[in-house]
Protein backbone atom coordinates (compact mmCIF):
# COMPACT_ATOMS: atom_id res chain seq x y z
CA UNK A 1 0.00 0.00 0.00
CA UNK A 2 1.34 3.42 -0.93
CA UNK A 3 2.86 5.65 1.76
CA UNK A 4 0.71 8.69 2.58
CA UNK A 5 2.03 11.98 3.92
CA UNK A 6 0.90 12.44 7.50
CA UNK A 7 -0.08 16.03 6.65
CA UNK A 8 -2.87 14.56 4.49
CA UNK A 9 -4.69 13.50 7.65
CA UNK A 10 -7.82 11.89 6.22
CA UNK A 11 -6.01 9.63 3.78
CA UNK A 12 -3.28 8.91 6.35
CA UNK A 13 -5.81 7.63 8.92
CA UNK A 14 -7.76 5.82 6.20
CA UNK A 15 -4.58 3.93 5.30
CA UNK A 16 -4.02 3.18 8.99
CA UNK A 17 -7.51 1.68 9.34
CA UNK A 18 -7.19 -0.37 6.16
CA UNK A 19 -4.00 -1.90 7.57
CA UNK A 20 -5.69 -2.83 10.87
CA UNK A 21 -9.33 -3.60 10.05
CA UNK A 22 -9.76 -6.93 8.22
CA UNK A 23 -12.61 -7.41 5.78
CA UNK A 24 -13.54 -3.74 5.41
CA UNK A 25 -16.37 -3.32 2.89
CA UNK A 26 -17.15 0.40 3.08
CA UNK A 27 -16.22 3.71 4.66
CA UNK A 28 -19.10 3.23 7.08
CA UNK A 29 -17.62 -0.13 8.08
CA UNK A 30 -14.27 1.55 8.79
CA UNK A 31 -15.89 4.32 10.82
CA UNK A 32 -17.76 1.80 12.99
CA UNK A 33 -16.16 0.86 16.31
CA UNK A 34 -18.09 -1.15 18.89
CA UNK A 35 -21.42 -0.56 17.10
CA UNK A 36 -20.82 3.21 17.15
CA UNK A 37 -20.52 4.95 13.78
CA UNK A 38 -18.12 7.88 14.09
CA UNK A 39 -18.29 10.94 11.91
CA UNK A 40 -14.70 10.86 10.69
CA UNK A 41 -11.97 8.39 9.85
CA UNK A 42 -9.71 10.16 12.38
CA UNK A 43 -12.16 9.54 15.24
CA UNK A 44 -12.48 5.89 14.27
CA UNK A 45 -8.70 5.45 14.36
CA UNK A 46 -8.59 7.09 17.78
CA UNK A 47 -11.37 4.91 19.23
CA UNK A 48 -9.70 1.79 17.87
CA UNK A 49 -6.76 2.80 20.10
CA UNK A 50 -4.43 3.00 17.12
CA UNK A 51 -3.04 6.32 18.37
CA UNK A 52 -2.26 5.31 21.95
CA UNK A 53 1.40 4.62 21.21
CA UNK A 54 4.07 5.72 18.75
CA UNK A 55 3.87 2.46 16.80
CA UNK A 56 2.08 4.06 13.84
CA UNK A 57 4.51 6.98 13.69
CA UNK A 58 7.37 4.51 13.84
CA UNK A 59 5.86 2.60 10.89
CA UNK A 60 5.31 5.85 9.01
CA UNK A 61 8.93 6.96 9.45
CA UNK A 62 10.20 3.51 8.55
CA UNK A 63 8.21 3.48 5.31
CA UNK A 64 9.24 7.04 4.47
CA UNK A 65 12.93 6.24 5.08
CA UNK A 66 12.59 3.38 2.58
CA UNK A 67 10.98 5.35 -0.26
CA UNK A 68 11.94 8.98 0.27
CA UNK A 69 15.05 11.12 0.49
CA UNK A 70 16.34 12.39 3.87
CA UNK A 71 14.86 15.85 3.30
CA UNK A 72 11.36 14.38 2.85
CA UNK A 73 11.91 12.18 5.91
CA UNK A 74 12.77 15.26 7.99
CA UNK A 75 9.64 17.04 6.79
CA UNK A 76 7.49 14.00 7.56
CA UNK A 77 8.99 13.82 11.04
CA UNK A 78 8.21 17.50 11.61
CA UNK A 79 4.60 16.99 10.44
CA UNK A 80 4.22 14.04 12.84
CA UNK A 81 5.51 16.19 15.68
CA UNK A 82 3.09 18.98 14.84
CA UNK A 83 -0.10 17.11 13.93
CA UNK A 84 0.09 13.73 15.66
CA UNK A 85 1.44 14.39 19.18
CA UNK A 86 3.75 11.35 19.53
CA UNK A 87 4.42 10.32 23.12
CA UNK A 88 8.19 9.89 22.86
CA UNK A 89 9.63 12.44 20.46
CA UNK A 90 13.24 11.88 21.47
CA UNK A 91 13.02 8.13 20.97
CA UNK A 92 11.77 8.58 17.41
CA UNK A 93 14.54 11.09 16.71
CA UNK A 94 17.23 8.78 18.11
CA UNK A 95 15.93 5.85 16.06
CA UNK A 96 15.83 7.72 12.72
CA UNK A 97 18.49 10.40 13.20
CA UNK A 98 20.93 8.65 10.86
CA UNK A 99 18.29 8.20 8.13
CA UNK A 100 17.36 11.87 8.46
CA UNK A 101 21.03 12.89 8.14
CA UNK A 102 22.22 10.68 5.28
CA UNK A 103 22.59 13.54 2.81
CA UNK A 104 24.86 15.40 5.25
CA UNK A 105 26.85 12.37 6.41
CA UNK A 106 28.62 12.23 3.06
CA UNK A 107 30.73 15.26 3.94
CA UNK A 108 30.35 15.69 7.71
CA UNK A 109 30.87 13.79 10.93
CA UNK A 110 27.79 12.40 12.68
CA UNK A 111 27.41 15.20 15.24
CA UNK A 112 27.57 17.92 12.57
CA UNK A 113 25.18 15.99 10.30
CA UNK A 114 22.63 15.55 13.08
CA UNK A 115 22.87 19.26 13.84
CA UNK A 116 22.19 20.13 10.20
CA UNK A 117 19.24 17.73 10.12
CA UNK A 118 17.84 19.36 13.26
CA UNK A 119 18.11 22.75 11.56
CA UNK A 120 15.94 21.42 8.72
CA UNK A 121 13.40 19.94 11.12
CA UNK A 122 13.35 23.13 13.16
CA UNK A 123 12.76 25.25 10.05
CA UNK A 124 9.64 23.22 9.21
CA UNK A 125 8.44 23.34 12.82
CA UNK A 126 8.87 27.13 12.93
CA UNK A 127 6.63 27.45 9.86
CA UNK A 128 4.02 25.50 11.82
CA UNK A 129 4.37 27.63 14.95
CA UNK A 130 6.62 25.27 16.91
CA UNK A 131 10.34 24.63 17.41
CA UNK A 132 12.71 21.86 18.44
CA UNK A 133 12.88 23.37 21.93
CA UNK A 134 9.11 23.44 22.38
CA UNK A 135 8.64 19.91 21.06
CA UNK A 136 11.33 18.20 23.16
CA UNK A 137 14.07 17.74 20.55
CA UNK A 138 17.73 18.75 20.89
CA UNK A 139 18.12 22.39 19.92
CA UNK A 140 20.38 22.84 16.85
CA UNK A 141 23.45 24.98 17.40
CA UNK A 142 24.75 27.89 15.30
CA UNK A 143 22.86 29.65 12.55
CA UNK A 144 22.77 27.78 9.27
CA UNK A 145 21.50 30.00 6.45
CA UNK A 146 22.14 27.75 3.50
CA UNK A 147 23.60 24.26 3.57
CA UNK A 148 24.87 22.41 0.53
CA UNK A 149 24.79 18.70 1.44
CA UNK A 150 27.16 17.78 -1.40
CA UNK A 151 29.71 19.34 -3.72
CA UNK A 152 28.10 19.68 -7.14
CA UNK A 153 31.41 19.83 -9.02
CA UNK A 154 32.64 16.66 -7.36
CA UNK A 155 29.35 14.89 -8.02
CA UNK A 156 29.39 15.96 -11.68
CA UNK A 157 32.94 14.66 -12.10
CA UNK A 158 32.08 11.36 -10.44
CA UNK A 159 28.96 11.01 -12.61
CA UNK A 160 31.00 11.49 -15.77
CA UNK A 161 33.47 8.84 -14.63
CA UNK A 162 30.70 6.37 -13.85
CA UNK A 163 28.86 7.01 -17.12
CA UNK A 164 32.03 6.09 -19.00
CA UNK A 165 32.10 2.72 -17.15
CA UNK A 166 28.55 1.66 -18.14
CA UNK A 167 28.12 -1.12 -20.67
CA UNK A 168 25.97 -0.61 -23.76
CA UNK A 169 22.71 -1.82 -22.23
CA UNK A 170 23.20 0.15 -19.01
CA UNK A 171 24.01 3.29 -20.99
CA UNK A 172 20.86 2.84 -23.08
CA UNK A 173 18.75 2.52 -19.91
CA UNK A 174 20.44 5.52 -18.33
CA UNK A 175 19.94 7.75 -21.39
CA UNK A 176 16.29 6.71 -21.77
CA UNK A 177 15.42 7.43 -18.14
CA UNK A 178 17.35 10.70 -17.83
CA UNK A 179 15.81 11.92 -21.11
CA UNK A 180 12.34 11.26 -19.66
CA UNK A 181 13.27 13.05 -16.43
CA UNK A 182 14.44 16.12 -18.29
CA UNK A 183 11.62 16.35 -20.82
CA UNK A 184 7.97 16.37 -19.75
CA UNK A 185 6.93 15.93 -23.37
CA UNK A 186 8.47 12.46 -23.64
CA UNK A 187 5.79 9.89 -24.41
CA UNK A 188 7.35 7.13 -22.31
CA UNK A 189 7.91 8.27 -18.74
CA UNK A 190 7.23 5.03 -16.81
CA UNK A 191 9.73 2.20 -16.69
CA UNK A 192 9.13 -1.27 -15.33
CA UNK A 193 10.85 -4.61 -15.58
CA UNK A 194 14.32 -3.55 -16.72
CA UNK A 195 16.43 -6.76 -16.65
CA UNK A 196 18.45 -7.00 -13.47
CA UNK A 197 21.72 -6.91 -15.44
CA UNK A 198 20.96 -3.23 -16.14
CA UNK A 199 21.07 -2.47 -12.42
CA UNK A 200 23.91 -4.70 -11.29
CA UNK A 201 26.19 -1.71 -11.60
CA UNK A 202 24.81 0.19 -8.58
CA UNK A 203 26.51 3.39 -9.75
CA UNK A 204 23.73 3.76 -12.34
CA UNK A 205 21.29 4.65 -9.54
CA UNK A 206 23.62 7.34 -8.24
CA UNK A 207 24.13 8.82 -11.69
CA UNK A 208 20.37 9.02 -12.34
CA UNK A 209 19.77 10.61 -8.93
CA UNK A 210 22.46 13.22 -9.62
CA UNK A 211 21.19 14.07 -13.09
CA UNK A 212 17.61 14.34 -11.87
CA UNK A 213 18.65 16.91 -9.26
Amino acid sequence: MYVVNVKDAERFYLRMLLLHVPGATSFKFLRTVGNVIYDTINQAAFHRHLLNSDEEWNHCLHDTSTYRMPKQLRQTFAFILCFCNPTNVLELWNKYSIDMSLDYLRNNIEAASWNLALHGINATLVELGLSCASIGLPVPTQNVIEVQPYNQDEEREEAEQRISSLNREQLAAFETITRAIGNNNENDRYFFGWPWRFWQNFSLFNIIIFHSG
